[in-house]
Parts: structure tokens; C-alpha cells; sequence
């Protein structure tokens, strides 16, 4: 959404696996691992994390923009690191970096805005509950498939869907593995706005610079 990334701006980063702009008080940050669909890893959820506590005290930002480069917005964990480490400690690991990435969301004090610019995978769909504000594209696509992996969801989304949907379509989505288009988010409250793909980073620009 805004022009100039760079891996570093004024006091954040410098990251390797995502870049920042700061423009007229937004800073926009865009998971950059196109090759991965912006897997979240480890350095991911730690930069994540200590850019949204750090932005929440910064008097230059007034707020946040998670969006992604390639063709996905994010595809979720990057469960690759799985196979080389153990599971019962990389579970515990695991769990400390899941629960301070989704306090800082929730103790955010700004505005937190997504432009979700492709399909969005697990974590980086539950968490837009808790985003002030959600833009997509007509070509994002959201899925969680956590009993089909054995999984339970996360990022407070049992909580924050039934609030957002209702109880049966919320289950649904979190139980039944049912992948949502942009318009179908849309109708059950996910998203704030659909944009079509090619005015997509026009539109969202446009809104959060006025």
C-alpha cells in the first residue's frame, strides 16, 4: 500500500524476513518470504511482535499496516521448521512466542489495520479479529484448517468469530475446515472492504492515508 519498502525505517529493523515504510504517521509492514507464501517463522513472530509493542508507543505512528508480497498475504505457521526439531520442545517454544504475538494485537493502542492481499492461511486468519480494520482483495481466499491437521484454533478466534458471525458459522469455519472467499468474509463480518485485485493497493492507500 505504500510505495518505498525497505528492510529498515527510522528506529525499526533492520528485518530479513518482512519490510517497513513509514509514510504520514502509517507505517506499513509487508511479510516478505514470497517464496515461503510469508510463512510466519520464528524471527517473524519475534519481529512482529516487538515492531507492534514498539509502534504502540511511538508518537510518530499513528497506525499499522500488515500486508504481504507475492501472491499471498500469509499461509500461516512455517511448519517446515518441524522437521528438524523435536515437538515436545518445539511446542513449548511455540507456545510463549503464539501467546506474546497475540498480546501484542490484543494491547495494541492504535489503529491496526489489514490489507489482506491474497489467500490467508491458520494464525493469519484468526488474528483479524482482533484488527481494527480489514481490507482484501477479490482474490484472497481464507482457510483454517485446524482439525484437518490436528489442531485447535488460536489467536482468540473461538472467541472473536462467534462474536463477528454467529456461533454455527463461525464453527464452521474453525471445525469444519470450510475456506472462505473475499465476499463470503465479507458477509460474515471478517473484512471491512473487498477491493478488486488490480486497485487493490490504490484503495487501500487511499483509506488509511485520509
Amino acid at each position: 500500500p505504500t510505495p518505498a519498502q525497505q528492510t529498515s525505517v527510522e528506529g525499526y529493523g533492520p528485518y530479513t524476513g518482512m519490510s517497513v515504510a513509514l509514510e504520514k504517521q502509517v507505517l506499513t509492514v509487508t511479510l516478505n518470504r514470497p517464496a515461503r507464501k510469508n510463512a510466519l517463522d520464528k524471527a517473524a513472530y519475534l519481529d512482529l511482535t516487538a515492531l507492534l509493542n514498539q509502534a504502540g508507543k511511538d508518537a510518530k505512528v499513528k497506525a499499522v499496516v500488515l500486508t504481504g508480497s507475492g501472491d499471498y498475504y500469509c499461509s500461516g505457521n512455517d511448519l517446515s521448521v518441524l522437521a528438524n526439531s523435536d515437538p515436545e520442545t518445539y511446542a513449548k517454544e511455540a507456545r510463549a512466542l503464539l501467546e506474546d504475538y497475540v498480546n501484542a494485537y490484543i494491547r495494541f493502542p492504535k489503529v491496526l489495520v489489514a490489507a489482506i492481499n491474497g489467500p490467508a492461511i491458520g494464525i493469519a486468519v484468526t488474528v483479524l479479529g482482533l484488527c481494527d480494520i480489514v481490507y482484501a482483495t477479490d482474490k484472497a481466499t481464507f482457510s483454517t484448517p485446524f482439525t484437518a491437521l490436528g489442531q485447535s484454533p488460536e489467536g482468540c478466534s473461538s472467541y472473536t468469530f462467534p462474536k463477528l458471525m454467529g456461533v454455527a458459522k463461525a464453527n464452521e469455519i474453525l471445525l469444519m475446515n470450510r475456506k472462505l472467499s473475499a465476499y463470503e468474509a465479507l458477509e460474515r463480518s471478517l473484512l471491512t472492504a473487498v477491493f478488486p485485485h488490480t486497485q487493490f493497493d490504490s484503495e487501500v492507500h487511499r483509506r488509511v492515508s485520509e
